[in-house]
């Protein structure tokens, strides 16, 4: 059980960090084309 928690944890962290680094290319995006 403790496994399954932690994978999930970690699973929840990579779609934080994916979704930021998102954010931060679309960002960067819009500023190369503004």
């Amino acid at each position: 059980m403790k496994q399954y928690l932690r994978a999930q944890n970690c699973f929840e962290t990579a779609q934080i960090l994916t979704y930021e680094n998102l954010m931060k290319y679309l960002v960067s995006d819009y500023h190369i084309y503004k």
